[in-house]
């Protein structure tokens, strides 16, 4: 009985760092990201909001191959890039325009249907020789098809309720309805119509990357890789 007594309290008093997986020299804390400063590109331009719409359109971006897009103009006085004044701003947006274009080919009062690819990118992470890598025996590979469902399933291809909208839409729909709520017909919709893709895996050599794992020790939270890999 004594045995067991001071078996026991000798595991209790053994550190954490003996019953737990320490962590790699390119391993990061999942908190990593709480202490991350993001960084975005700054305009020196009013952001107050304003402004008056045009009230047409041209065609789409000349010279691109894309889908189907639009091209207009709103009036509001600011700078433009070289600090001089400018009243006419251009803008261009996917989809077909919520207003006339003149003429018996206005697109106006249409669904644009864009198709969209899913293609699901999983990480296989490796050691420096190329070989598969395991950390705590799980092995350093993330899985992305099993977020196919759950991405179908959101707002961006699912439809719900919108204040924007008198019938069902998807998220980006109800966005861009709400920045022409005085212009746009209720039919018109610019709507994603998913397509699953070949889920596509990228390997990544150790020294590219860095990870965290989840808190079951399974692969990855998150991976930062170095942005002269891809």
């Amino acid at each position: 009985m004594r045995a067991a007594v001071i078996a026991a309290l000798v595991f209790f008093a053994l550190p954490g760092s003996t019953r737990a997986q320490s962590m790699q020299d390119d391993q990061v804390p999942i908190s990593f990201t709480l202490s991350v400063n993001p960084h975005t590109l700054a305009s020196g331009s009013d952001s107050t909001g304003g402004g008056v719409l045009g009230r047409r359109s041209s065609g789409g971006a000349l010279g691109i191959d894309s889908v189907a897009n639009w091209s207009s103009y709103f009036y509001y006085q600011g700078l433009d890039s070289n600090g001089f004044t400018q009243f006419s701003w251009q803008y261009t947006m996917v989809g077909h325009a919520p207003f006339g274009q003149g003429d018996g080919g206005d697109w106006q009062g249409e669904t644009t249907w864009i198709g969209a690819p899913v293609v699901p990118v999983s990480l296989d992470l490796r050691n420096f020789d190329g070989s598969p890598r395991f950390v705590g025996g799980k092995r350093l590979f993330s899985d992305a098809t099993q977020f196919v469902a759950p991405v179908l399933s959101s707002p961006v291809f699912s439809k719900t309720f919108y204040t924007s909208s008198d019938t069902p839409t998807q998220y980006t729909d109800a966005i861009q309805r709400a920045e022409f709520i005085h212009k746009a017909d209720p039919e018109w919709h610019t709507l994603l119509r998913p397509r699953v893709g070949t889920p596509r895996t990228i390997v990544l050599i150790r020294g590219t990357y860095r990870f965290a794992l989840n808190a079951d020790g399974s692969c990855c939270a998150f991976v930062l890789i170095d942005p002269g890999t891809l």
